[in-house]
């Protein structure tokens, strides 16, 4: 049969969506299970030196700030008292 309007008819209705991913699984994961690991070995060395490192980590600058003036103030102590 041919339509009279000389066009296609319309198509009606939602048609499900083909290849949607399913999430099938636990779904209680826990945030700790993931990424931890606790007997994880640490270099405390390199991280000592990369806390104490301006480039790496600008609040080291405060450190020094705060030891060249505690240390300033404790020779001005002793040099004032004597």
């Amino acid at each position: 049969m041919k339509n009279k309007g000389g066009g296609q008819k319309a198509k009606t209705g939602v048609k499900a969506k083909k290849n949607v991913p399913s999430k099938k699984g636990p779904k209680n994961k826990s945030v700790l299970k993931v990424g931890m690991n606790p007997e994880s070995n640490i270099d405390w060395g390199k991280l000592i030196v990369a806390f104490l490192t301006p480039w790496r980590n600008p609040n080291s600058i405060l450190l020094y700030l705060f030891i060249i003036v505690s240390i300033l103030g404790k020779a001005n102590e002793n040099n004032v008292a004597q």
